[in-house]
């Protein structure tokens, strides 16, 4: 999130996983994602990591799929979003797709059903 706050493409890009790295425009995506809040970002609240998904052979983790989810994201206007970050911490079977897979930026509302997708990246989960 402070890469974010920052308006830093490059911590965001450090992280992806190769499978994305490998895209020509993925710098100017992550720019553009960043872009998509209406001004500064102020505030934020982390909720716990979720497991989405474990593989695991003969007691080795072959692989681990996570999300989080950044909430009440508020910005200097007032704006809320939610930010979905999703990555294989662990991905032996598909080392390309090991690290950050993707990301989604919604506005925040009292219900998923009432929220709006804004902006995604995303690799082949």
């Amino acid at each position: 999130m402070q890469a974010i706050m920052d308006k830093n493409v490059e911590p965001i890009y450090q992280k992806l996983c190769p499978q994305l790295k490998k895209r020509p425009e993925i710098r100017k995506q992550i720019s553009e994602m960043i872009n998509t809040f209406d001004s500064d970002v102020v505030k934020w609240q982390r909720a716990p990591k979720e497991v989405m998904s474990k593989s695991v052979s003969e007691g080795v983790i072959k692989r681990e799929y996570d999300a989080w989810e950044l909430r009440n994201v508020e910005t200097r206007n007032g704006t809320r979003y939610m930010v979905v970050i999703c990555l294989y911490s662990v991905n032996k079977d598909e080392p390309d797709k090991k690290g950050l897979i993707a990301i989604q930026i919604f506005t925040e509302a009292e219900s998923s059903s009432k929220q709006k997708e804004l902006y995604t990246i995303a690799g082949d989960i």
